[in-house]
C-alpha cells in the first residue's frame, strides 16, 4: 500500500471525475493527491445520492450514464474508475468516453481488485465478491467476476495511452482472524441468502455461501489485493 500512497501524492488532479463512485469510496484516494481543483463525481444510480452528498458536501455529484456522458470533449484533468470494470454493461463504451472526457497529457487511473494473486485470507473477499455478484445478477444487476491482472493489463493496453504505471498493492490486516471481522462477513452472506429466499437460486446459493463461510473461518477475511494504474493520454 506503502507504492500507491507515494504515487497518489505525486498527482497532479486538477479538475477530476470519479466514474462510477458508488459509495465515493475512491473519493478517499482523490483526496490523497497532491494538488486537486475541483472534484466531480457521477453514477447512474440515484440510491446513493443522498447518502453520498451528505458524506461529501464538496464533490459534485451527477446522475449520469458512464457510457454516455454529457461533458464536453478535453473537459478533466483526471478521470478516474475505482473497482467498477466489472459493473460496466458497456465497458468499452465507458473507456472510451473516459478518454474522450479528458484533456491531452491527462492522467487516466484504474483501481480494481484482482481475482487472482491471493492468499487464503483474501481468497475469502474474493470468494464472497463473486458469490454476491450471482445475487445481484439474479436481481439484473450488472455484476461480472472480477478481472486477473493480466486481463486488466490487457484492458489499459488497449486504451492507447502514452503511457503508465501499475502498482499490485494489499491492504493490511493485522489479524484477519479477529472475531469480530469474521463474523461480520458471516452476516454478510446471511444477508445475502435473506434476500434471496424466496428465489429459485436460494439453494444452490446457500450451500455455496455455507463453503465461503466455512473458508472464512478456517483462514479468516482480509481485503483482496488491487492494482492501482496511472496512465497519460
Amino acid at each position: 500500500m506503502q507504492n500507491v500512497e507515494e504515487k497518489l501524492k505525486e498527482i497532479d488532479g486538477g479538475k477530476v471525475l470519479d466514474v462510477a463512485t458508488g459509495r465515493g469510496e475512491f473519493i478517499n484516494f482523490i483526496k490523497e493527491f497532491k494538488s486537486v481543483d475541483k472534484i466531480t463525481a457521477i453514477d447512474n444510480s440515484k440510491r446513493t445520492e443522498k447518502a453520498f452528498k451528505e458524506k461529501f458536501k464538496d464533490v459534485e455529484f451527477q446522475i449520469m450514464d458512464a457510457a454516455n456522458m454529457s461533458y464536453q470533449d478535453e473537459t478533466f484533468d483526471t478521470v478516474c474508475l475505482s473497482n467498477s470494470l466489472h459493473h460496466m454493461p458497456n465497458l468499452r463504451k465507458t473507456l472510451n468516453e473516459m478518454k474522450r472526457v479528458l484533456k491531452k497529457g491527462g492522467n487516466f487511473i484504474i483501481n480494481e481488485m484482482l481475482s487472482n494473486q491471493q492468499d487464503e485470507a483474501r481468497k475469502s473477499h474474493f470468494l464472497l465478491h463473486h458469490w454476491w455478484a450471482k445475487i445481484d445478477t439474479i436481481f439484473g444487476e450488472k455484476h461480472d467476476p472480477t478481472f486477473s491482472k493480466n486481463d486488466i493489463k490487457a484492458i489499459i493496453d488497449s486504451l492507447e495511452l502514452a503511457d503508465y504505471d501499475l502498482i499490485e498493492y494489499a491492504w493490511d490486516i493485522e489479524n484477519p482472524k479477529e472475531e469480530k471481522f469474521v463474523n461480520g462477513q458471516l452476516k454478510v452472506i446471511e444477508m445475502g441468502l435473506e434476500r434471496i429466499k424466496d428465489r429459485k437460486e436460494y439453494s444452490s446459493l446457500k450451500t455455496e455461501g455455507e463453503q465461503i463461510k466455512e473458508h472464512i473461518i478456517k483462514n479468516g477475511f482480509a481485503p483482496a489485493s488491487a492494482v492501482f494504474i496511472v496512465g497519460k493520454k
